[in-house]
């Protein structure tokens, strides 16, 4: 899905009057449309490990003997979202990894950077980037892309509340879905669909 067809497809969803030709033209709906596009596009990006968005690193050891930890990793500077934690390069190797909210790790601020803080000689991770590129993006993702643009022009156009509902009833519809069938998918877009996906935020 191309980006103009993203924004059309936010404005018909808020029941805008009009849709737009381009995104930089000069009308009040392109304006809205560019007011939030890349905001809600890394917004979805951080809520779910898409894999089109996923990379694998290893961590950058930054300083030795935290407290309370063994070792400080810069946090990396692309992560919208860690999604798993590998705890050595054998486990990478293997894809053995575990939850990143359930590693025994912190995030804090160490000597003006931000890191990971972990026991873990040599980490790897997944995390979510940014994807810039509609045609890498997911028809899963463009669909709750869309929807949620929508919500948010509802509220810039002061429009009622039963669209604004409306369109709240079908981002969870939607939200349930991927709760129940993987939103880990291939690069092609193709969803994977004999996983359950777990939601972490």
């Amino acid at each position: 899905m191309e980006k103009i067809d993203i924004c059309n497809n936010a404005l018909i969803e808020a029941h805008q009057d009009a849709t737009i030709t381009n995104i930089d033209e000069d009308s009040v709906e392109a304006e809205r449309c560019r007011r939030i596009y890349d905001s809600t596009r890394r917004e979805l990006l951080s809520m779910y490990p898409w894999t089109f968005a996923t990379k694998f690193i290893k961590l950058a050891r930054f300083s030795d003997n935290v407290e309370g930890y063994k070792y400080a990793y810069k946090y990396p500077d692309e992560a919208l979202r860690i999604n798993d934690f590998y705890v050595n390069e054998v486990a990478y190797q293997a894809r053995n990894f575990i939850p990143f909210d359930l590693v025994d790790a912190k995030v804090a601020i160490v000597n003006g950077e931000k890191c990971i803080c972990c026991n873990y000689d040599q980490p790897f991770v997944s995390e979510n980037i940014d994807v810039k590129e509609e045609r890498l993006l997911s028809e899963n993702f463009c669909r709750l892309f869309y929807l949620f643009m929508a919500q948010k022009i509802t509220k810039m156009a002061g429009s009622k509340a039963e669209i604004r509902n409306e369109i709240g009833s079908e981002i969870n519809s939607q939200l349930s879905i991927l709760s129940t069938v993987s939103n880990r998918e291939n690069t092609d877009g193709e969803e994977i669909k004999n996983y359950y996906v777990d939601v972490r935020r």
